[in-house]
């Protein structure tokens, strides 16, 4: 059973890491400290493959895996956008539904400590709906 990765992950180097794996590792800069990932095209086998597939970090790169998963692929997409939202810290509701609508794209911290949100090419449709919904119900 082999996966593929479909994110960045970060690698987990305090046990043992087999082989064919710490061959795949790369390191990345991350606010100045380097760090061990499995980049983007990892591949994963065995039970590591599948808990990777169901995580949302991979895709099923032969048909034993996908079966061993028991998702179709429809699922499989919807866990990869569970955990990329997850990833980057969108965890209200609200928030994931404007995230999925590419209202917006996440958040950065703002020169006075606050976190707002990245704008996504969906945002000043939504604001313009918005403010129109006020409009009409103000009249």
């Amino acid at each position: 059973m082999k996966s593929t990765t479909v994110i960045q992950i970060h690698a987990d180097l305090s046990g043992f890491v087999p082989e064919n794996y710490r061959t795949q590792i790369r390191w990345v800069n991350e606010c100045g400290r380097l760090l061990p990932v499995y980049p983007i095209g990892t591949v994963f086998e065995g039970d590591h493959a599948v808990f990777a597939v169901k995580a949302g970090q991979a895709t099923p790169s032969d048909v034993e895996c996908q079966a061993a998963c028991g998702l179709n692929n429809e699922e499989i997409a919807s866990q990869q956008l569970e955990y990329e939202m997850t990833a980057k810290g969108i965890n209200n509701p609200k928030d994931r539904d404007l995230y999925k609508s590419g209202v917006i794209l996440g958040y950065e911290q703002a020169s006075e400590g606050q976190m707002v949100v990245i704008k996504g090419p969906n945002y000043d449709a939504y604001q313009k709906s918005k403010e129109e919904a006020q409009n009409v119900g103000n009249v």
